[in-house]
């Protein structure tokens, strides 16, 4: 009994040597999720809960699943504050910096040639995390959360503590609450356009179109030597209707996700200060550049920049602005793959081409076509790519298939469906024509290489006339333009060279 005993207790003993041994291990513990409390957020950030929420979040979890748990719990630090501010009554601390102060556009800087003011709001522990890792959290939140418009994606350190610094022009409690509450009436607006779509690529180009009928491209922020400001996030583009590339940017992706369609603002290597994005649809990542693409222009190479794999996205800027990888390897993070060309199960509309070899239509872009004279467009084309009957081809008119959503022909002239656009005039047309009244918009190299064209006649009408219209129009002798001059001078135009002999005349 006395042995019986001793094999009991050194049994015993072992188990529990096993089981402290078990308790000592560090058990692997599930990645929080986004928005939930830790310990370090609830030290960081006293608790906070807004009297009333966004109905849109408009965010992704696509490079904060690719965190660490550490970096993952800033990321809520950040997201917290940054809701606090939102919502909040904080009024952000407003310093004045002098003239040759270095301030940080994202990871890189800007010099400021004379006094200026710099913003922020909170009070950020950094935890277990370096200075660096910190303000790679911070650049990969800015990229995931389009919503909070206020920040610039940099900390600022002050008296030993960190803050989230923010956009220029937001420097009053005031301002922030009025653009706060105008985005959040627009987004409720423009979403009720967006869920009233079939599916996830007709959710797309309502996206798409909303931002060309209501923002215009900032051409005045030169980004490479001017601060990062309103007009680069969806203040700018939602309150404003004014935006830079990044305005453009931001604002797909937050309408993008606020409509459950996973979207990445994109921005460019190093080299470049271009803003783009990625969006997956049906379960795949594509390509797209909403500031360099409109759905009903397509007037250039570079306006195709839509849901393209990657490889034929970068072709199709020479000068490289749409690489992408560097700058986010930097933060740790990897982008999407992309690698097809068309939406895998989207609408044949996207990518047709003739059984019969007759013509190729590329996104609703028709690209190639065989045959010259009497020219009849397909009707699933969207647009036509400008340089296809512009060449030696001999053009007498053109007509529209029946059916056709998007084009249609007047006279033997190509316009869009509304005959707002007179999109292509035949360069074996008359000498002289009329363009009809209503139109407004004469499209990029609309009359190039019409040689035979002599007398034209313009509407009032006409608001904007695109680049390069009468390139090639040598025997373009008279405009007549059936307003003043001060309404012709008032035209939006784009390099459209009027030919040395011709002469404008006005009413």
């Amino acid at each position: 009994m006395r042995i019986m005993g001793k094999r009991n207790l050194v049994w015993l003993v072992a188990v529990c040597l096993v089981l402290m041994l078990l308790a000592g291990c560090e058990k692997k513990e599930k990645l929080p999720e986004r928005g939930t409390e830790t310990e370090a957020e609830t030290e960081s950030v006293e608790d906070f809960e807004p009297d009333r929420h966004s109905l849109y979040e408009g965010s992704t979890n696509y490079f904060y699943d690719q965190l660490s748990k550490e970096q993952q719990v800033f990321f809520n630090v950040l997201k917290k504050q940054a809701e606090k501010f939102y919502w909040g009554t904080e009024e952000p601390v407003v310093k004045v910096l002098p003239g040759g102060s270095v301030l940080k556009y994202f990871e890189g800087t800007y010099t400021t040639s004379q006094e200026t003011t710099q913003g922020y709001f909170g009070n950020l522990e950094l935890g277990p995390l370096s200075a660096m890792d910190a303000e790679n959290v911070a650049q990969l939140f800015y990229h995931s959360c389009p919503k909070y418009f206020f920040f610039s994606g940099n900390l600022v350190q002050e008296d030993g503590k960190y803050h989230m610094e923010l956009l220029d022009g937001f420097t009053s409690r005031e301002m922030i609450d009025s653009y706060r509450d105008k985005i959040e009436e627009k987004t409720q607006e423009w979403m009720k356009v967006i869920e009233n779509c079939g599916n996830d690529l007709e959710k797309e180009e309502a996206i798409l179109q909303l931002i060309y009928d209501n923002v215009e491209y900032d051409s005045s922020m030169r980004i490479n030597f001017l601060r990062h400001g309103i007009t680069g996030g969806i203040g700018g583009a939602l309150v404003d209707g004014v935006a830079t590339d990044h305005g453009y940017a931001k604002t797909f992706q937050y309408l993008c996700n606020a409509a459950g369609l996973d979207s990445l603002y994109v921005w460019a290597t190093s080299r470049s200060y271009h803003a783009w994005n990625m969006v997956n649809l049906y379960d795949e990542w594509y390509c797209i550049d909403v500031s360099w693409l409109d759905t009903y222009k397509m007037e250039t190479a570079a306006d195709r920049c839509f849901n393209k794999s990657y490889n034929s996205f970068k072709k199709q800027s020479d000068s490289g602005l749409q690489i992408m990888n560097g700058r986010y390897g930097q933060y740790g993070v990897t982008m999407p793959q992309s690698v097809r060309d068309t939406v895998k199960d989207g609408p044949e509309l996207y990518s047709v081409q003739d059984e019969d070899g007759r013509y190729v239509i590329e996104h609703g872009l028709l690209t190639e076509f065989q045959g010259e004279g009497d020219v009849v467009i397909p009707a699933k084309a969207m647009e036509i790519d400008v340089p296809l009957f512009i060449g030696e081809r001999v053009i007498r008119s053109f007509s529209v298939e029946e059916g056709s959503k998007y084009l249609c022909a007047e006279d033997g002239v190509l316009f869009d469906a509304d005959k707002e656009r007179l999109i292509r005039y035949p360069n074996d047309g008359a000498e002289e024509y009329v363009v009809p009244e209503g139109t407004k918009i004469l499209a990029k190299m609309a009359f190039a290489n019409c040689a035979k064209l002599k007398t034209l006649y313009l509407p009032a009408s006409i608001t904007e006339i695109r680049n390069y219209v009468f390139v090639g129009c040598d025997s373009l002798k008279d405009v007549y333009f059936d307003g003043t001059q001060e309404q012709w001078d008032a035209i939006e135009n784009h390099f459209y060279y009027i030919p040395e002999n011709c002469t404008i005349h006005f009413q």
